[in-house]
């Protein structure tokens, strides 16, 4: 499986936006940053049910 440039592009700015957030090690963030991560998971997980879904129809 290969990510699209689009969530190749969704993921670097959350990456980079979590990278903020750690740099900053304000634990108020600490909810944010882990809802940003599960988002990248849940962005992976689209896109390898796109990839599968695409390859049996």
């Amino acid at each position: 499986m290969k990510l699209s440039p689009k969530t190749i592009k969704s993921i670097s700015l959350r990456l980079a936006n979590v990278k903020t957030m750690l740099i900053a090690n304000n634990s108020n963030q600490m909810e944010k940053i882990k809802d940003e991560l599960y988002e990248i998971i849940h962005e992976v997980d689209e896109e390898n049910h796109r990839c599968y879904i695409s390859h049996e129809e």
